[in-house]
This record gives structure tokens, sequence and C-alpha cells, in this order.
């Protein structure tokens, strides 16, 4: 919860305070997008990559098909049906698509970072106003995230400046996060250290 904001009246240390605290939260949910859809880009890129591979290394078998190949044909049918399979599944979900376009919305993120970095610890209310409104904007053109993700790359923000994850996900689950949207577990409740 964010406290509001002081007035004019109020002495500058509060508004700086208030000033401080506002770019902080904006960085985070700037770093979190960048983060998100980073691993989003590399994800796409590598399902991509496979399935070429997968296209390149059954076509042999598809080749081999069509040659007549002796007493084994049925391992190369097979073979050139899971070419036709994956072929039609990249066709279809276009992965390198998707990576260009979470690589491209990082990048956006990326700037907006380097913008708010360029303004200083202290930067004028009028200019987090105008980065916020340039995040939403970009927030407002990004697919629906997965949550399992979004956990993870909390926990992998939390963990590079506190140590401690935001909420344990199982390895199952972990495994998934990419695939599915899968249910977030519960905070993990901070302990007296």
């Amino acid at each position: 919860m964010t406290a509001p904001a002081p007035s004019a009246d109020a002495p500058s240390e509060a508004l700086r305070a208030h000033l401080h605290d506002k770019r902080h939260q904006l960085q985070y949910r700037l770093e979190l997008s960048a983060l998100y859809h980073q691993k989003r880009a590399r994800f796409f890129d590598l399902v991509d990559k496979l399935s070429t591979f997968i296209a390149v290394a059954g076509s042999t078998s598809a080749v081999a098909v069509v040659m007549g190949a002796g007493e084994n044909s049925w391992v190369y049918v097979c073979f050139s049906a899971v070419v036709a399979l994956v072929s039609t599944v990249t066709l279809v979900f276009a992965p390198s698509t998707k990576a260009r376009d979470h690589y491209s919305l990082g990048r956006d993120y990326r700037h907006l970072i380097a913008e708010l970095h360029a303004e200083g610890d202290y930067p004028r209310a009028e200019v987090l106003d105008q980065l916020g409104a340039k995040c939403a904007q970009l927030e407002a053109e990004e697919p629906a995230a997965l949550n399992g993700l979004v956990v993870e790359c909390e926990n992998l923000l939390r963990m590079a400046h506190t140590g401690k994850p935001v909420a344990k996900l199982p390895r199952p689950k972990r495994w998934l996060i990419h695939f599915c949207d899968i249910t977030p577990p519960p905070p993990i409740e901070p302990t007296a250290d």
C-alpha cells in the first residue's frame, strides 16, 4: 500500500521520500516486465529452433520414404508424421513471431528503465507520471501474463535484492510455467532473522 502524496505545503523531505518510493515502485514494475518478456522471448526462440531442427532432421526420413526405403519403412513414415505435426504446430503457433514480439516488449521496457535511471534517484513528479503512462501503454499491448512465470520472475528479482523468494514454486509447476497458466502458490511468510 502506498502512502498518499504529500501536499504542496509539506516539507520538501517528505515530497522527496514520496518521489523516491514512487520511483522504486515504477522501477520494480518495469524490471519485472522486462524480465518476464526476456524469459518468454528465450522460450519461444528455443521452441522455434527445436522445431526447425526436428523438421530438418526428420525431412531426411521423408526423402527415404519417397525413395522407397526397405524393410524399416514404417520408421520413416513415423518420422515423416512427426515432422508434419511439428511443422504444422510451428506454422499455426508461430513461435518465432512470438519471440520477436516479446523481445520487442522487453526492449521497450528496458528503454523505460534507462530513462528512469537517467533522471536520478529523485526525479520530478511529472517525469514519473510520464514514464508511468508509457509503462501503462506497453502493458496494454501485452498478451495475457502467465501467473507462474510472473511468480518466477518476482522470485528472481526478490532473490537478487533480499536473497529470499516471494513464493516457492514446486518443480513440476516450474516445468509448466511457459506452457500453461498455473495457480501461483501462496506467498512465503517472512521470518524474523
